[in-house]
């Protein structure tokens, strides 16, 4: 009988697949995905206060009217009330500008008016004023400098001072209505105008008392600023 052969099948060689090449490495530091915040650098004050705090005010006035801007550029410019009080004693300085100086403290009243040097700010107008002779203006501020601290330092003589103004301006029913007032609210009061109306002297005696703008006490020096000294 014939012998049959078994025959294998064998099966063709598989191709060899190429090995990729590692990934070089990097010798450079991988950058993190947070970058470190860059620190806080102070604001530096302008080159007028710089002055002004180290005590040349000649050149700090000379420095501050040749800033950009001038003078009312600083004062629009001002970021709290302290730095238009250093403004407003500047420009009060000689060589300086009354009418700047009295526009940086009304800025104070009406930009910052729960500083505690806006009652000084307005008190400090009231004087101003009355001796410009602009008796409503004053009263207008003396009324402001009391309003705005009617537990204040100022609040009393502010009083006082507006009562006279008023007098001075001729506004004789009004002071005698708030000579009435102050007396119920300051029963040992020093208001010597007061005293006056309230005594029948005659309201035109009530402005006889002091000059015009003279203080009934020196005026307070301003209230130190909350931010922190650069």
């Amino acid at each position: 009988m014939p012998i049959r052969q078994r025959t294998t099948a064998v099966a063709p060689p598989q191709p060899r697949r190429p090995r990729s090449a590692p990934a070089a490495r990097s010798s450079e530091p991988v950058a993190s995905a947070e970058s470190p915040s860059p620190p806080v650098v102070a604001p530096q004050p302008p080159d007028w206060r710089a002055r002004y705090n180290a005590g040349n005010v000649a050149e700090a006035l000379q420095s501050l009217q040749q800033q950009s801007g001038g003078v009312d550029g600083a004062i629009a410019s001002a970021k709290t009330a302290r730095e238009l009080m250093d403004l407003s004693d500047l420009l009060r300085a000689k060589g300086g500008d009354r009418a700047a100086a009295m526009r940086a403290f009304a800025r104070v009243v009406e930009g910052f008016p729960t500083d505690a040097n806006a009652p000084i700010a307005a008190y400090k107008l009231g004087d101003m004023y009355a001796s410009m002779g602009e008796q409503a203006l004053a009263a207008k501020y003396y009324g402001q400098s009391r309003s705005l601290s009617p537990e204040g330092n100022l609040a009393e003589d502010s009083f006082c001072k507006r009562i006279r103004a008023e007098v001075v301006a001729g506004h004789k029913d009004e002071a005698s209505e708030m000579a009435k007032e102050y007396a119920a609210t300051y029963p040992d009061g020093r208001c010597e105008d007061v005293q006056r109306i309230l005594s029948g002297e005659g309201e035109e005696e009530a402005a006889e008392g002091e000059p015009e703008g003279a203080p009934l006490q020196p005026s307070p020096p301003a209230a130190p600023d909350a931010s922190p000294t650069p």
